[in-house]
């Protein structure tokens, strides 16, 4: 009877973690400018819809492309953020078992301009003389 028991439970274990591996899936989408022109290397959070916490996080491609592998189903919102644009977070949305692919995501542009900063130095030289030493041990 124990080596029965054992080999279910042994099978029920492996049951259980396939059909948890199989139950994860892939996001995809894109972000773009303004003009729809591909963003590359722009920081995208993904985050529990319910209280913002982060899942993980990436970022986009060459080609403007994100991908997130291995995500559990559930509800999730993005956050997209890049240095010179303003964020821009998603609204919850519910991802399957099935991969999901988000529509682009657009990131305006900030209109800010920094100050000026002149740096001016001035050197008197006075005449320095090198004197050489030497020692011997």
């Amino acid at each position: 009877m124990k080596p029965l028991y054992t080999c279910l439970q042994f099978v029920s274990l492996f049951v259980g973690l396939t059909t948890s591996a199989l139950s994860q899936t892939t996001i995809t989408g894109s972000v773009r400018d303004a003009t729809g022109k591909p963003l590359p290397f722009i920081s995208i959070a993904l985050l529990n819809a319910r209280d913002s916490s982060l899942i993980t996080g990436t970022i986009s491609k060459e080609t403007g492309s994100y991908t997130f592998e291995n995500i559990k189903p559930g509800q999730y919102k993005l956050m997209v953020s890049a240095v010179g644009y303003a964020p821009n977070r998603t609204r919850a949305f519910d991802i399957t078992s099935s991969p999901t692919e988000i529509p682009a995501i657009s990131l305006t542009e900030l209109a800010k301009t920094l100050n000026a900063v002149a740096v001016v130095t001035s050197s008197m030289f006075a005449g320095h003389s090198i004197r050489g030493y030497s020692s011997s041990t």
